[in-house]
């Protein structure tokens, strides 16, 4: 058997073999312009393969596609120490060939790459009990904050009348525009590459683990996304930037909305809780709000104008197209290259910003 990336002219191979290994008629097979922007137009793919390559593994067996591992490779950061790290989707080996070794042939190829991190969002529980036995690091829920806008449509639209999930949880805080509104630029007018380097390299890179928030990522991972319009708020002042949220909003249920937030990123916690407040007052015909994030890194905010965290998302679900009660929870893996975990304190979740932005979790089903 032989491990190596997809070649550009193996596209709709790759797109075959997801069809036929993965799920039949999968995102990445009915869009190619998301499974190009992923795994073709990435600027960090040279970390890990040629220009001509995919960054999507297959497993061959002469001439037959027996196993698939997604990579999606990034600058790591780890508190202004940049290194690369890489995100893992789509990993399956078919049935008959589970026994012959080329599922770890995959994932060793991954590790042998050498990464400082590699990111496993997204898995099921089969997935997880083997990262445990690899000794891998496994969250069980990545935790999420909620902010119920119209409480009574999601009870009617989500729950089907059912308020019982919901009994405790208020509203959250619409609040009138500060008076300082102009400091606030929507959406794609005013997020400069150079100015948003400086504060991200002067304000915010020493203080974060997890992948770098430089602009070229903002800019491929969110503003270029082929398939989704994700917006921002951007706060500035006359010393240049100070803040910024991303975030889109998803149609669900056919005649009702909701807001994805993916990105929260300041050093101000007065500037934070301005851009959410000024959020939530600017999108408000949605039955609710939610965050992913591995730390409680804006959590006060969040909190303060009536968001809720649930670690074990027991009470609200996460897919909405179609809409699923029975998926509620992102469970995740990390593997951390021992040169280094010694540098690292892994139990000290909070440096470390993961966000549903991250890998491809946050994509159409």
């Amino acid at each position: 058997m032989i491990v190596r990336f997809f070649e550009s002219n193996e596209q709709k191979s790759l797109q075959k073999a997801i069809d036929e290994l993965w799920v039949n008629n999968h995102i990445y097979v009915r869009d190619v312009k998301l499974l190009n922007s992923m795994f073709y137009e990435s600027p960090y793919k040279h970390f890990i393969t040629q220009s001509n390559d995919y960054s999507f593994l297959g497993v061959w067996d002469n001439q037959k596609i027996v196993g698939l591992l997604g990579v999606i490779p990034f600058k790591f950061n780890q508190k202004g120490k940049i290194s690369f790290g890489v995100c893992l989707t789509n990993w399956i080996v078919e049935e008959s060939y589970r026994k012959t070794g080329a599922g770890m042939e995959l994932l060793k190829f991954v590790q042998n790459l050498n990464p400082s991190i590699i990111l496993s969002l997204g898995i099921n529980d089969n997935v997880k009990k083997l990262y445990k036995a690899l000794k891998w690091e496994v969250m069980d829920s990545l935790p999420r904050w909620v902010g119920i806008v119209n409480k009574q449509r999601v009870i009617e639209k989500v729950f089907k009348g059912n308020d019982s999930s919901l009994k405790n949880i208020d509203e959250i805080k619409i609040v009138e525009n500060d008076s300082d509104m102009n400091h606030f630029i929507f959406n794609n007018t005013g997020l400069n590459s150079m100015q948003w380097n400086l504060f991200h390299e002067s304000k915010l890179l020493s203080k974060y683990i997890g992948i770098s928030r430089e602009f070229n990522y903002i800019e491929w991972r969110y503003l270029k996304h082929p398939t989704f319009t994700y917006k921002y708020v951007l706060y500035k002042d006359n010393d240049g930037i100070k803040g910024l949220v991303i975030y889109r909003i998803e149609s669900i249920l056919k005649d009702s909305k909701i807001g994805r937030i993916v990105e929260i990123l300041t050093d101000d916690k007065e500037v934070e809780l301005k851009l959410i407040k000024h959020l939530i007052n600017y999108e408000k015909s949605l039955l609710f709000w939610d965050f992913y994030c591995a730390s409680t890194i804006a959590s006060w905010s969040l909190e303060n104008v009536g968001f809720k965290k649930s670690d074990n998302q027991s009470y609200f679900p996460t897919r909405f197209q179609p809409l699923d009660l029975s998926v509620s929870s992102i469970k995740s893996a990390i593997y951390i290259n021992p040169g280094v975990l010694k540098k690292l304190n892994v139990f000290d979740i909070n440096p470390w910003y993961i966000t549903k932005g991250d890998s491809d979790q946050d994509r159409p089903n």
